[in-house]
């Protein structure tokens, strides 16, 4: 036994000693005693040699052992259906490895020397044959992951794309190992390949995401455990369907001291493979846009909003208006050199400040002689008072005209939340509000809470600093809340500003607006307003009672450096005063009506009813034109080339076959259409430039098809240097003519 413990070695915990070798035939004898201490030293053994093996043949009711199992090495034909040489794994490998486990009773002890030493040895493992491969990089990466690496990758999945997840991986193993991380990247077993992560990532994903094209039951199950994060998710599977998501934040922002009196909403069609449409409803707050809600829903017909807008269970009054996608519509439809012309007289009708400056800009357009536009105001002016500016002055809408909040957060939805890559399907879409942007609207509210954004500051301090400070003792007190502010320009004029309400009676303040006649106020008494800026203790605070709920810190957390707490306590307490009557019932207290409000018929979201009829009345002629055209088209192409012609055709089936719902056969017969319109063979049409000879040019030269110009560049170009970027400004670019994107 003294010579067998010299020659002896460890695998793992395991002592194992080499007994017999002959004729391809390696015997070893080893201390494991159960089923478990077997499959434990296999693993160890597949670690030291860089061998796998899989199960040829198992014995559950062998005599006089515990355990007996043979394997063949994962490079055999074994569990194979391609045969050597199409599979990279099938090297038709001869290995056989046998495990067996010997009984321990008084009898194998005398008969079996390896059994009477301190550490018996239990086990007897033979090796049949020699491996028909090396153990080189290109055989070893195809070795199989283990259990473990694949768990980590699955949780990966939750947070990261599989190509993220690989490089992490790649990253975390050059930190473990850094002696022999060039040979362990090339190890299969420890560094599965591109093929496999992306394989497990399709598994998880039909897990935790369902089927692309039919989601919603997998919804469905996921909604008890989205109720245990404190999400609210509601879904309607009947036609057209629809999904409302609420998060902790977006629920606790319905109970916000904030603007209430207006919603803000825009919809976006190209978030996830399916197409579906999400729905963004918003609040003001000091903190800027925040949603209330956000809903999913099949398409963009009347019915399918109808659906949608039934699950926010509560009607908003419209605060938007027209001005971008008239300036828009005139870039499409007018002339060139009488837009600007058309869209002057477009504003002066919205911003008219009387009904006879109203009038007199109607009169003004249709002096310009341009019956198709006037025609198109016309059919605007019928629901005037939801956009030009005179009937909605008196609207508590805190200076809120235009739609940037809206399409700021849709932005930040496809930027941050879905980093420009769309999601799987609607679960993966639910998933990624209910978890990301959740975190983000807490990082956001929190940096507005603790004081970390400056702008609520400077806005103030650029409202005060537009106002004569001498005109503060000019102030008159009518009451404890009515001040009679004089003008800065006109000083014989005043307006009334009323704290409690938070309005004004100049331009800007009889919208709601914080203007710097009440910021003249605010700083010469003191006086809260509940729609000033967030410069106060009390206002952060309830930020970050709306950001983190119970979890919120103790208002002491909140105070300015020489700030008591008694003091924000007052002004807490005047904020509610000041709030209280705007305040609102919370999501769950909201009964669902799914009848439209008394009083106030469906908008009618159709254009132009009279041209859509027309079409509706041709479309069996417009079908059948269709399809002979793309007939006459194959007749063409099939003369031409058949063969290249048919393969592209297969590779267009396979695109149409995944069109399996109302909003992707919009998408491909617009993106059809798109395509003919732009690439059709046409006189003076462009040459295309590969995207790859575009970024090789160098810094100055342009990034589209135009020609690069030769020869040395001109004093003047040179002088001139790069051209800036353009402002995302409405009014320079109607006054430059441009577009304005």
């Amino acid at each position: 036994m003294e010579e067998n413990k010299e020659k002896s070695t460890l695998v793992g915990k395991f002592v194992t000693l080499k007994i017999g070798e002959e004729d391809k035939k390696h015997i070893y004898r080893c201390s494991i005693t159960s089923k478990e201490d077997a499959d434990e030293w296999l693993k160890e053994f597949s670690k030291l040699t860089r061998t796998q093996w899989v199960v040829s043949h198992t014995y559950p009711e062998a005599q006089r052992l515990v355990y007996h199992k043979k394997y063949k090495c994962a490079f055999s034909d074994k569990n194979k259906i391609q045969p050597e040489g199409i599979s990279k794994r099938n090297q038709n490998c001869e290995v056989i490895l046998n495990i067996q486990i010997k009984l321990m009773t008084k009898d194998t002890k005398k008969k079996d020397k390896y059994l009477k030493g301190s550490v018996p040895l239990c086990g007897i493992v033979t090796m049949y044959n020699e491996h028909s491969h090396n153990k080189s990089s290109a055989i070893i990466q195809y070795l199989r992951p283990g259990i473990d690496i694949r768990e980590m990758f699955l949780e990966y999945f939750h947070d990261m794309s599989p190509a993220v997840a690989l490089r992490v991986y790649q990253d975390k193993l050059r930190c473990q190992h850094e002696d022999d991380y060039e040979k362990i990247i090339a190890d299969g077993h420890k560094m599965p390949l591109d093929n496999t992560v992306y394989y497990w990532h399709k598994q998880w994903r039909t897990l935790n995401y369902g089927p692309m094209n039919d989601p919603l039951k997998t919804l469905v199950d996921k909604i008890d455990l989205y109720k245990e994060q404190g999400t609210t998710v509601v879904v309607r599977t009947e036609k057209p369907w629809s999904v409302l998501i609420a998060t902790p934040v977006m629920k606790r922002a319905h109970n916000a001291f904030c603007n209430k009196s207006i919603v803000f909403c825009d919809t976006s069609a190209s978030c996830d493979s399916t197409s579906a449409n999400v729905t963004l409803m918003l609040t003001a707050t000091k903190a800027g846009a925040v949603p209330l809600c956000v809903l999913i829903h099949e398409g963009q017909s009347e019915e399918s909003y109808t659906t949608a807008f039934a699950l926010f269970r509560e009607t908003f009054p419209n605060g938007f208006c027209g001005e971008d996608a008239e300036w828009r519509w005139l870039e499409k439809n007018a002339v060139t050199d009488i837009r600007q012309s058309l869209m002057k007289a477009f504003q002066e009708i919205q911003y008219a400040k009387s009904c006879e400056l109203l009038e007199e800009a109607i009169e003004s357009l249709k002096t310009l002689n341009e019956e198709y536009y006037e025609a198109r105001v016309k059919k605007l002016l019928e629901k005037k008072e939801e956009w030009v500016q005179l009937f909605r002055d008196n609207l508590p809408i805190g200076g809120h005209h235009t739609n940037n909040y809206a399409e700021a957060t849709v932005r930040i939805l496809k930027d941050v939340i879905l980093q420009r890559t769309k999601a799987y399907n609607v679960v993966a879409l639910t998933d990624y509000v209910v978890n990301g942007w959740e975190n983000y609207l807490q990082n956001k509210l929190s940096k507005y809470a603790y004081k970390r954004m400056a702008n609520p500051l400077r806005l103030y301090n650029d409202l005060v600093n537009r106002i004569p400070a001498a005109l503060a003792d000019k102030i008159i007190q009518i009451d404890e809340d009515t001040f009679h502010v004089p003008s800065a320009v006109n000083g014989e004029a005043t307006y009334e500003v009323i704290a409690s309400v938070g309005s004004c009676m100049c331009k800007a303040g009889i919208a709601g607006a914080f203007c710097k006649h009440q910021a003249l106020v605010h700083q010469k008494f003191g006086k809260l307003f509940p729609n000033q800026p967030l410069i106060c203790s009390a206002d952060r605070y309830l930020i970050g009672q709306m950001a983190f709920g119970d979890r919120c810190p103790e208002k002491e957390f909140f105070l300015d450096p020489k700030e008591t707490l008694e003091n924000l306590e007052k002004d807490l307490e005047e904020l509610y005063r000041l709030y209280t009557p705007n305040a609102q019932r919370s999501i769950e207290e909201i009964d669902v009506v799914m009848e439209p409000a008394a009083g106030r018929e469906n908008p009618n979201l159709e254009s132009d009813g009279e041209s859509d009829s027309e079409i509706l009345k041709h479309a069996e002629e417009i079908i059948n034109t269709f399809t002979s055209n793309w007939k006459r088209i194959s007749e063409h192409g099939l003369e031409s080339n058949a063969k290249g012609y048919l393969k592209l055709m297969v590779k267009a089936n396979k695109s149409l076959d995944k069109v399996t719902n109302n909003n992707l056969a919009f998408a491909a017969i617009m993106d059809t259409s798109n395509a003919l319109r732009r690439n059709i063979a046409r006189a003076g049409k462009k040459i295309k430039v590969q995207s790859t000879s575009i970024q090789r040019r160098r810094p100055g030269l342009t990034k589209g098809n135009s020609r690069v110009p030769t020869g040395r560049p001109s004093n003047a170009l040179r002088s001139v240097g790069f051209k800036p970027k353009r402002r995302h400004c409405l009014k320079q670019n109607v006054a430059a003519n441009r577009h304005h994107v």
